[in-house]
C-alpha cells in the first residue's frame, strides 16, 4: 500500500518540512517509511487535467481510449482528489472512510 502521509497535522508538516528525502527512485512520494500496524494513513488518489500533458494524450498512441467527452465535461474543475483514510492492522489495511459513508 502507498501512502502520501499518515494523518494529522503535526505529521504531514513534520514529514514535509523536516523528514522529507526523496528516493530518486519514487521522487513524489512524501512517505517512504516502513507502514506499521496502527498507524492511519491518508489515501489519496486522483485525476488532474493538466493541459500539456493532456495535448501529449491528444497526439498519442493511447489517444483511442480516453473519453474525450467526459475530459472536457470535467475540465474546468481541474481535477478529481478521493481522499480517504485507512488505519493499518495486523491484517492488512481498514477503510476508515468507506465505514462512515
Amino acid at each position: 500500500m502507498y501512502s502520501n502521509n499518515r494523518v494529522g497535522v503535526r505529521y504531514f508538516d513534520l514529514n514535509i518540512l523536516v523528514l522529507h528525502k526523496a528516493d530518486p527512485k519514487y521522487p513524489r512520494f512524501r512517505m517512504l517509511r516502513t507502514i506499521e500496524a496502527n498507524q492511519v494513513v491518508a489515501v489519496e488518489s486522483g485525476i488532474y487535467f493538466i493541459e500539456p500533458l493532456l495535448k501529449q494524450l491528444q497526439q498519442g498512441k493511447h489517444r483511442n481510449v480516453i473519453d474525450w467527452g467526459l475530459v472536457e465535461q470535467l475540465r474546468p474543475c481541474g481535477g478529481i482528489r478521493i481522499e480517504g483514510n485507512a488505519v493499518i492492522t495486523e491484517d492488512g489495511p481498514q477503510n476508515l472512510t468507506r465505514i462512515s459513508m
